[in-house]
């Protein structure tokens, strides 16, 4: 990177936005480096959106499309970019005024560098949320294990190579943990330098299509399948990390299945757990298709939900012996 700033196109997907849209443009336009410019792709919202981002001026644009998903919104707006570098971000989130010049002034440590990410905070209406600092990203070839496994980058936090980004872009067929794969395939092109103080607020709110356990299944599938079709890439090691790393985020979504009474998406996490863990590797006893565990699950259900739940000191008896057992 050179001594001048380089100019910086913010990219924005929106989607039934109105909440939000105004106060995240409010964090761009307080940047004390001044983005090139800001692309506002409108995704088919049904809201006013596309009205909040028509009526700000220079160095906004909207762009209208109809609905096609995340992906292809970014695509879009990478399509539409003047700059040398892109500045992604989420209608929703925030940013903190020094966010881009801090970014810049790391790059110039790393003039190989593809991508600069940060730090974040989780916030929602209620306040803010700090978070235990992660590590950098491994400069070694295990990347590809870290990166698939591992959300280490958040898209509002990243500002990458224009060039790179455009060639790459965001596959149109995933529809799950898109950012994740388009992170691990920009790192093949270069190395990514983290800024470490929490300059991005990713917000929370219960209309966020990333909660539930049957995205977070999804999401391991989707890794999954890109895995399948990459796994040249990976040593041996590298796969059975991957497998181990992949099969245990299905634990969660099983036990929330179970808590649901979904029957279905728990066989199917079930079986997807054989497919995705090392060869091998036993499937956990609160997996196993067996008819003991099956009715163990439903008796403990319906303890639950018709005795535990309206006795709460007989939850809480429960409870402490469950807890002197597992210690003993």
């Amino acid at each position: 990177m050179s001594g001048d700033s380089p100019r910086i196109s913010v990219i924005i997907p929106c989607y039934n936005a109105e909440a939000f849209l105004q106060r995240t443009l409010d964090s761009v336009l307080a940047q004390t480096v001044a983005p090139h410019e800001i692309i506002i792709v409108d995704d088919g919202s049904g809201d006013k959106s596309a009205s909040i981002a028509a009526n700000n001026p220079h160095p906004v644009r909207l762009i209208r499309q109809e609905n096609s998903g995340v992906c292809a919104a970014r695509n879009r707006a990478l399509s539409a970019v003047t700059g040398e570098w892109v500045a992604l971000l989420d209608a929703d989130d925030l940013w903190e005024p020094t966010k881009l010049e801090r970014q810049i002034a790391a790059l110039r440590s790393t003039p190989a560098a593809v991508c600069c990410h940060t730090h974040y905070y989780v916030f929602d209406d209620h306040g803010r949320e700090e978070l235990t600092p992660r590590g950098a990203i491994s400069d070694s070839e295990d990347f590809r294990v870290e990166l698939l496994c591992e959300a280490l980058v958040i898209p509002s936090s990243a500002i990458v190579r224009a060039d790179v980004a455009t060639r790459i872009g965001f596959r149109l067929d995933v529809k799950q943990c898109e950012d994740m794969i388009f992170f691990l395939e920009l790192r093949e092109h270069g190395p990514f330098v983290k800024v470490e103080a929490p300059l991005v607020g990713y917000r929370r709110h219960p209309g966020q299509y990333t909660a539930g356990y049957k995205h977070e299944f999804k999401g391991v599938l989707t890794r999954f399948r890109w895995f399948e079709e990459h796994s040249a890439n990976y040593t041996s090691e590298q796969q059975t990390a991957v497998r181990a790393k992949l099969a245990y985020q299905l634990l969660w979504p099983h036990a929330q299945a179970i808590l649901a009474i979904d029957s279905g998406t728990e066989s199917d996490i079930r079986q997807a757990y054989r497919q995705v863990a090392p060869p091998n590797r036993p499937v956990p006893r609160a997996m196993r298709d067996e008819l003991i565990c099956v009715l163990e699950t439903r008796l403990k259900r319906w303890l639950w939900f018709r005795v535990f739940e309206k006795l709460p000191w007989l939850a809480a008896t429960y409870h402490a012996v469950r807890g002197r057992s597992n210690t003993a």
